[in-house]
């Protein structure tokens, strides 16, 4: 007599196995395509942007070690200088500020 739990693992890899073979029959196009929202967004024809002009507001909490920082950041991009920054306000820990909300700029 069999084990059931021999079964069990013998059909669960039967089935494994007819899966992996189905998957490396499908054409390699099938599976590497992106979903059509995607194609569309991507052939969007739109003027490259020139300037930007914004203000982030950036909120970081470690509920582990009970702290947190908060900055206020005016942000700027042209395509003669590139990305700029200035932080206008900021507080909380300085661990998290130098940590998460400075690296997310």
């Amino acid at each position: 007599m069999c084990d059931a739990g021999v079964v069990r693992r013998l059909a669960f890899l039967v089935v494994l196995f007819v899966a992996f073979r189905m998957w490396i029959a499908a054409p390699a196009a099938a599976r590497t395509d992106p979903p059509r929202v995607v194609s569309e967004f991507l052939a969007r024809d739109e003027p490259r942007l020139d300037r930007y002009e914004g203000r982030r507001v950036m909120v970081a909490r470690n509920a582990r070690f009970g702290r947190e920082a908060w900055t206020e950041v005016d942000v700027r991009f042209d395509r003669w200088q590139g990305f700029t920054y200035r932080v206008t306000a900021s507080g909380g820990s300085g661990m998290i500020m130098r940590r998460v909300l400075v690296p997310a700029l």
